[in-house]
């Protein structure tokens, strides 16, 4: 088996890996069942699935963190996209795991988050 190892960006203490756009297209392509993160690991541990794809992975972990810090941060979406230029439905969008938010998006959201937990 050949393992790959991918350089690492990190932003407002968050890591994001770096990956070729072939690797990030196959596996953006492969879409798993929109269930449950967890539910989708064990499937493929029992091997009802093949893959589950990365940005599924990604956008599932974002959306968590993103929402739990934006609560514990005193805000509501409404006043996150006010104090950060980000429109109410892109953070809606990324929340609710129907899009994977670009770097510079998060950047600017966690930019206003930190400074109130901070």
């Amino acid at each position: 088996m050949i393992t790959a190892t991918y350089p690492t960006l990190e932003i407002d203490g968050k890591r994001y890996v770096l990956v070729p756009e072939d690797v990030y297209k196959e596996q953006t392509t492969a879409k798993a069942p929109s269930k449950d993160l967890a539910k989708r690991f064990a499937e493929m541990r029992a091997g009802t699935i093949k893959r589950i794809s990365a940005d599924d992975v990604n956008r599932d972990m974002i959306a968590g963190e993103l929402r739990e810090d934006r609560k514990n941060a005193g805000l509501s979406q409404a006043k996150l996209s006010e104090q950060s230029g980000i429109r109410i439905e892109t953070i809606s969008r990324i929340e609710q795991k129907k899009t994977t938010a670009r770097p510079d998006t998060l950047d600017k959201l966690y930019k206003v988050i930190d400074r109130l937990t901070k």
